[in-house]
């Protein structure tokens, strides 16, 4: 009966310490290029095409395909397919340029790095780019 009793505080112990692993490996983060003042709430604004600049300078999103869904979930409010359609539309009816996309939180950093306007998302940031806000 011990014997159970200790496999089973076991395995809800590890079962906790899997949780927590996994609640923390959904994190968003908003970057951008250590020269752009954005604040966190104009993050929806500038995803959505509504903000297009900052202090004299066009800003760029970047789309991050490795985290998207959790992007677009946690700070957009919106399936995939919405987000899609909405950008098809504002690319068509308004003449704008849906964000651009990249694979991995190395290809979104060093484009957030190279360009002031440039903000993206990333499930790491590195020191070199200014955090915005942790989704």
């Amino acid at each position: 009966m011990k014997l159970l009793l200790k496999k089973t505080a076991l395995s809800l112990a590890s079962l906790s310490l899997f949780a927590s692993a996994v609640a923390t490996a959904g994190d968003v983060y908003v970057i951008t290029n250590s020269s752009l003042a954005v604040s966190a709430d104009d993050v929806k604004d500038i995803y959505s095409g509504e903000k297009l600049i900052e202090g004299g300078t066009k800003l760029s999103p970047i789309d991050n395909n490795s985290i998207k869904a959790d992007f677009l979930s946690k700070v957009m409010g919106m399936p995939a397919d919405k987000y899609s359609s909405m950008w098809s539309k504002k690319v068509f009816r308004d003449g704008l340029t849906a964000p651009s996309s990249k694979s991995t939180d190395a290809d979104v950093i060093a484009l957030v790095k190279a360009k002031p306007g440039n903000i993206g998302y990333v499930a790491v940031p590195t020191a070199d780019v200014k955090v915005v806000k942790k989704y």
